[in-house]
């Protein structure tokens, strides 16, 4: 999902809950810069697990870098939001991204 401020605490305290019960779900992020082309490569990186090596983890984890940058996070539509479905979330992240570049598009973003 595009990143919604609202959902920020829940995420929040997903990640807090999860580094106290050593669950293995991390929300990762990967360099953006704002483009469609930038979030496919992301996206990309995401889908074959590839990790950014010294980009942060969002949430109670994300000040353990230095990283300064603009970042892109994938995360699930429901609970655990760490979890995600690779195609469906992506494509649906993808698909928004490219409707903010082409605001004349008049697809639908949700399908």
């Amino acid at each position: 999902m595009m990143c919604s401020h609202g959902m920020a605490h829940k995420y929040f305290i997903e990640s807090m809950a999860n580094l106290i019960t050593k669950k293995d779900c991390k929300f990762l992020s990967y360099p953006w810069d704002g483009s469609y082309e930038s979030a496919l490569k992301a996206a990309n990186n995401a889908r074959n697990n590839h990790r950014c090596a010294n980009c942060p983890l969002m949430g109670i984890e994300a000040s353990k870098t230095g990283y300064l940058g603009m970042l892109i996070v994938f995360a699930g539509r429901e609970e655990p939001y760490c979890e995600y479905d690779k195609e469906k979330d992506v494509d649906a992240v993808l698909r928004m991204i490219q409707k903010i570049e082409d605001p004349l598009d008049d697809s639908d973003i949700f399908n």
